[in-house]
């Protein structure tokens, strides 16, 4: 066994609000929207749900198999596609997504 070699995995952060625990279907050519939850692709995503686990860049960067610097570029991406400035706010964020607290209006 090498014990030097790390194997990376593409997390997801939770099943759809719909349920269906599959990746986000789009109709063949038609565009990711801009904003919003849905607008994070997979590796954001992953990332999200990482943070919002608690983990600081560095400790998402050894789970995800990358730089610490690639954390914070995905973490830019985010909070600029998903409208929000901090990782509180983008825990809460992954936790309404994923059904584990109430819509606060």
């Amino acid at each position: 066994m090498d014990a030097g070699r790390r194997i990376g995995a593409v997390l997801r952060i939770g099943p759809r609000p719909d349920g269906d625990a599959r990746a986000e279907s789009r109709p063949l050519g038609s565009p990711r929207p801009v904003h919003g939850w849905a607008s994070l692709s997979d590796s954001e995503r992953s990332v999200a749900g990482l943070v919002a686990e608690g983990l600081t860049n560095r400790e998402a960067a050894a789970r995800l198999v990358l730089s610490p610097l690639t954390i914070d570029f995905y973490l830019r991406h985010i909070f600029g596609k998903g409208d929000v400035s901090s990782r509180v706010e983008l825990t809460r964020v992954v936790m309404a997504y994923q059904g584990l607290m109430p819509d606060r209006q």
